[in-house]
């Protein structure tokens, strides 16, 4: 069943509201921030996208929130630094809601469940996702939110 497990080649897709601390300006353009990926619990949010039939705008709460998507298989390979080793910290499991079954979250293998790894990992997923609602024209500001 699609439910049991997240695939590898499943594409996940992670909201990001309009914040300007969720963005980065690069020479390439507007590029999303680790902030965007950020949670107090360490366990990001992300919609399966293949339970939302692939629709970006069902990972919305509002119009004005962006999306990015990032691959499942991108989420378990990344490699992070701990130390002198590289690691592959991360993996992604469903999480269904009654309000939202396509829910699933990024969390960290034991024993690298500490917030140095979580930093690390936030910012490899920013650099991975790609935007599917987004980005702005210009960098908002939080004022204007």
């Amino acid at each position: 069943m699609q439910g049991d497990a997240v695939a590898d080649d499943e594409l996940l897709y992670r909201r990001v509201k309009a914040w300007q601390s969720h963005f980065k300006q690069t020479q390439s353009g507007v590029r999303v921030s680790s902030q965007a990926f950020s949670d107090r619990n360490l366990r990001p949010s992300v919609d399966r996208a293949l339970l939302n039939c692939h629709d970006p705008s069902r990972t919305q709460e509002s119009s004005g929130d962006l999306v990015v998507s990032v691959w499942a298989h991108q989420v378990r390979t990344l490699t992070v630094q701990r130390g002198t080793d590289d690691i592959c910290p991360a993996d992604v499991e469903p999480k269904p809601t009654p309000a939202n079954p396509a829910h699933a979250e990024v969390f960290l293998l034991a024993p690298h469940n500490d917030r140095r790894v979580f930093d690390k990992v936030i910012e490899r997923l920013a650099q991975l996702s790609r935007w599917v609602i987004g980005p702005p024209a210009t960098l908002p500001s939080d004022r204007e939110i």
